[in-house]
């Protein structure tokens, strides 16, 4: 009989993958813009979330010496959250280590009061029918002293929600009972009054609809 052949075979070793980081935050960024703007003291609330990753960083760059954020710096897991006031502007820095290397995500919170004043925050006339029974409403007053600076959404509750209630219902948006419960109807209310005035119609109270109600 003939012998057997010995067969060998190379095989190439399959790349390891570099992490990925995903990283966004609440109140998110305008349009496309890549920094959030906020108040002086508003938290603001850093998400993410990371694959192919063994351990991961958080830097908020200057923020420790300058005294601009008071939370967490360091090391963190590979997903999770943080929420912290933010006092002055901050670049923050998540960077995710695994097998295949180093992937780093970053975002900027910046503080703007001219902003605050820019054209697209100016509280404009709101003109439309709101429903069969009620007119036209113009010259919308401003909702006087109270000055709005959470994130609001359906869901969310307590003392801003109520004056943003009050707001609605004053200039001709029925939002329904003022009971702080952002359901529903308050949404609805909410929405009306951004297409009234060019405003991105999510129902959210961001940044864009915050500059709104505090001028």
């Amino acid at each position: 009989m003939t012998g057997a052949k010995s067969v060998s075979a190379s095989f190439s070793p399959i790349p390891t993958p570099s992490p990925v980081v995903t990283l966004y935050t609440k109140p998110e960024p305008e349009g496309n813009d890549t920094s959030v703007v906020l108040s002086s003291g508003e938290d603001i609330t850093l998400i993410w979330s990371s694959t192919n990753a063994t351990s991961c960083t958080f830097i908020p760059q200057e923020a420790e010496k300058d005294g601009n954020w008071s939370g967490h710096a360091g090391p963190v897991g590979t997903s999770g959250s943080i929420t912290a006031p933010v006092i002055g502007d901050t670049t923050f820095t998540f960077t995710c280590t695994g097998g295949g290397g180093t992937t780093s995500q970053t975002i900027k919170a910046v503080i703007g009061e001219s902003a605050m004043n820019s054209s697209s925050s100016q509280l404009a006339n709101v003109i439309g029918s709101v429903t069969k029974n009620v007119s036209i409403t113009e010259n919308v007053i401003s909702p006087g002293k109270f000055y709005f600076t959470k994130w609001l959404e359906e869901g969310s509750s307590g003392n801003e929600v109520m004056e943003l209630q009050k707001f609605l219902n004053n200039v001709g948006y029925d939002s329904g009972t003022v009971d702080g419960k952002f359901g529903s109807r308050t949404e609805e209310a909410l929405i009306r009054l951004q297409i009234a005035n060019g405003l991105k119609s999510d129902g959210i109270v961001g940044y864009e609809v915050r500059s709104f109600l505090n001028k």
